[in-house]
């Protein structure tokens, strides 16, 4: 017989568990008896009742030791108690009630005394569970949501230390879910995630049929298209990761939703969890750390965690705090590096880039840091400063008169700025407030940059080009659709790659693309900068490709500004004299073979 609720009967003499479970018959509940507190707590624990009816006075462990112990433990705090007493001693009432006793019952019982007030803790007991489940089961999917996720996580733990077994915890995050909601409608993609928590349960059953005796193994919804899986008694490690990725492979196949043929695919992060190891809320940012790593490393992957992750993570954060105060302690600078006409070996303007010396890790690459800029939106104050301090030296200089007239400054932007809704406003106040000219700024933004959001970025990029400003498409070779499309976009000049420039000497196929590059633009009546310049080899090739500028570590690496100042006085740019150089010409058909 199936029964919806059990009540557990504590009391030392056997008469009365006996009219206890004849005078409860009727209620259809499953009546469990312990005769005395140890029996009872273990019959607790093991049983989960809906309602417990304790004996206070019995020897040895009493009613109310027993009753504390229950409130003591998470696994049976909030079963409710109704006390069982011959006394009428108001005390010993009052002190049930502080216990946390729901309700007393006196012996001798009154029948319809007992079923009523029974049938009442019942009742309020099934509504409790009623709203509770609602609370922590997901709407959509039926799966336990965060909330019930982290209270079976926790038994989960409790039962590991206890006896010393293993646990694996798995985060999923489905890698294309977005493009599916966007594109086929969120009806689509709420059918999706229901499809996937079947596909879930379906697979966790079939994969652990015989592995272990209890089902307590379970799938769990953390919110928008991410899911926990929890799997107990898991002792072998290669049996872990191949479950992992056959869960991994079967959410790439294809799910048909409504007439859609659709594919996600999934992105694993993997906890082998021992009782030995931290505590719940940090065995979930392990395997969610894992999980990030496996985005990061292509999507559609399962990687298990290792320590260093966490140390990478924790390093990450501690850049991130720092990057917050990067400003008010004026950590940061500019380096400029300038931008040379090869031909005649005169300057023609100079790129801005970002320095951070940290306090304590010292000169950190911008590739380390402003990828955390941006993900925090801290890029916005960051690149107005930029912009700022990078006007404000071409006045200084000019205003020293160490710098010729007609030289540029180029800034660089990224695209969390570009879609920014101040950024035209920024560059035309700094404009303003050192008085120079549109024509005396470019703003170089990266190809992927573009690509990333064309139909936004864009017209941002018309404005900014309609002001005066020159517009250079940086690390330009780079991408993948750029050759085909360039002439939908706002730009003026085109910065060739350091890689290429660096292996043409080496690279037939390379070579070809920097003279493809320089042929092409000037095709479209472009400029043409060549970065990573570092030999006269290269400067010579480059010279016989007709590309006139460049710049490199041959010229000049980025420098602090008073260097900088210092070297306008003598007005030399070249790594050897440009007489050097033009004696290297007899190499220039061997270099020519290349192009």
């Amino acid at each position: 017989m199936n029964y919806k609720q059990s009540i557990l009967a504590i009391d030392d003499d056997p008469m009365i568990l006996k009219l206890l479970s004849v005078r409860l018959r009727d209620l259809k509940a499953k009546v469990i008896c312990a005769e005395g507190g140890e029996e009872g707590l273990r019959a607790a624990h093991r049983e989960e009742p809906d309602l417990i009816l304790l004996d206070v006075s019995m020897p040895g462990m009493d009613g109310f030791e027993v009753c504390q112990r229950l409130r003591n433990d998470a696994r049976t705090r909030d079963i409710p108690v109704i006390f069982l007493t011959g006394s009428d001693d108001p005390n010993q009432k009052s002190r049930g009630f502080e216990l946390g006793a729901m309700d007393y019952v006196t012996k001798p019982f009154d029948a319809c005394e007992l079923m009523a007030r029974v049938r009442s803790a019942l009742r309020q007991q099934a509504l409790v569970a009623a709203l509770e489940a609602q609370a922590t089961t997901d709407s959509l999917t039926g799966l336990p949501n965060r909330a019930a996720f982290k209270r079976r996580l926790n038994q989960v733990f409790d039962r590991a230390r206890a006896n010393d077994t293993r646990f694996m915890l798995m985060f999923i995050d489905l890698d294309r879910f977005k493009q599916v909601n966007d594109s086929l409608g969120h009806s689509v993609g709420d059918q999706l995630l229901i499809a996937v928590s079947d596909i879930l349960r379906r697979s966790i059953r079939s994969a652990t049929n015989g592995f272990r005796e209890r089902d307590s193994d379970f799938v769990a919804r953390m919110g928008g298209d991410e899911f926990t899986v929890v799997v107990e008694n898991v002792d072998d490690e290669t049996w872990a990761l191949d479950l992992a990725d056959r869960l991994r492979s079967t959410l790439t196949q294809q799910i048909n939703i409504d007439g859609h043929q659709v594919h996600v695919g999934a992105s694993i992060g993997i906890r082998l969890c021992d009782k030995d190891d931290g505590n719940p809320d940090e065995l979930m940012r392990d395997s969610d750390t894992a999980m990030y790593h496996a985005k990061a490393e292509g999507k559609g992957r399962c990687v298990l965690f290792d320590e260093q992750m966490h140390h990478a993570v924790a390093a990450r954060l501690d850049l991130e705090q720092a990057l917050h105060l990067v400003l008010d302690k004026q950590e940061l600078s500019l380096a400029y590096q300038p931008v040379i006409d090869m031909d005649q070996g005169e300057l023609r303007g100079f790129e801005a880039l970002l320095r951070w010396v940290h306090p304590r890790l010292g000169n950190l690459s911008p590739d380390l840091f402003v990828p955390i800029a941006e993900e925090t939106g801290l890029i916005i104050p960051i690149g107005r400063w930029c912009i700022n301090e990078a006007f404000r030296q071409l006045r200084r200089w000019r205003n020293s008169n160490d710098i010729p007239e007609g030289l540029h400054m180029a800034v660089n932007l990224s695209k969390v700025q570009l879609m920014n809704n101040d950024l035209e406003q920024v560059i035309a106040e700094a404009l303003h407030v050192n008085d120079l000219e549109p024509k005396d700024i470019h703003v170089e933004v990266t190809e992927s940059t573009i690509m990333h959001d064309v139909e936004r970025i864009v017209p941002v990029l018309d404005r900014i080009r309609d002001m005066g400003i020159s517009i250079a498409m940086d690390d330009f070779g780079t991408g993948y659709s750029s050759l085909a499309s360039l002439h939908r976009f706002p730009v003026d000049i085109l910065k060739i790659d350091r890689q290429f420039v660096n292996s043409m000497m080496q690279s037939r196929e390379h070579a070809a693309v920097v003279n493809a590059i320089v042929t092409l633009a000037d095709n479209l009546g472009m400029t043409v900068v060549a970065e990573g310049v570092e030999t006269s080899d290269h400067l010579l090739l480059l010279q016989a490709m007709g590309c006139t500028y460049g710049q490199g570590y041959y010229f000049a690496q980025p420098l602090p500004n008073e260097t900088i100042t210092n070297m306008l006085k003598k007005n030399s740019w070249f790594g050897n004299d440009l007489s050097d150089a033009e004696e290297s010409l007899d190499q220039s058909d061997r270099l020519t073979e290349l192009i």
